[in-house]
């Protein structure tokens, strides 16, 4: 799963005190990886043909919410690393959050407007693949520039790379 990714590629570059929290999307969806069917996870739907959602990202930033609470981590400072979905749904999860200090977004666009963000300091970075097919890069830029300038951190690129973050790129994720 993405979850399980993310957690492998980021676990030994986490600080020693950090409570990871690395959650699949709600939603299972079938996805074609090296000839074969297997389960992905989605964390809303979005009809590119209509241009309109038909799962939007209020349900996973109230799932993620609620989960938060439950686990008694409302009030304590919050970094989202959000690679493809996860990196579009990271702006909108940051709105139902108290606390969130950092956005990392990894082969994604920033797509919100009118952002509600309850943290003045919060930062918003982005890493993305010069080759990436899935997310075309020069958009992704685009949406990065879109946001307001005061939560603007860096974007960076990478050539050669496509959708899949390599290990160079992991590494600048801070």
């Amino acid at each position: 799963s993405k979850a399980q990714w993310m957690w492998d590629h980021f676990i030994d570059r986490l600080p020693a005190k950090a409570t990871v929290l690395s959650p699949n999307g709600p939603y299972p969806i079938p996805r074609q990886e090296d000839g074969a069917w297997k389960v992905g996870y989605s964390w809303y739907f979005y009809d590119n043909f209509q241009d309109s959602f038909l799962v939007d990202y209020s349900i996973c930033s109230d799932y993620l919410k609620k989960l938060v609470i439950h686990l008694g981590y409302e009030t304590h400072p919050k970094t989202i690393i959000g690679y493809s979905q996860g990196g579009y749904a990271s702006v909108h999860m940051a709105e139902a959050l108290q606390n969130v200090n950092h956005i990392v977004g990894l082969g994604c666009r920033f797509k919100i407007k009118n952002p509600k963000w309850a943290n003045d300091n919060l930062k918003i970075d982005g890493v993305h693949g010069e080759e990436d097919k899935v997310v075309q890069c020069t958009g992704a830029k685009a949406s990065f520039n879109n946001l307001p300038a005061a939560v603007r951190g860096r974007f960076e690129t990478f050539k050669g790379v496509g959708h899949k973050p390599n290990s160079i790129m992991l590494d600048r994720v801070q």
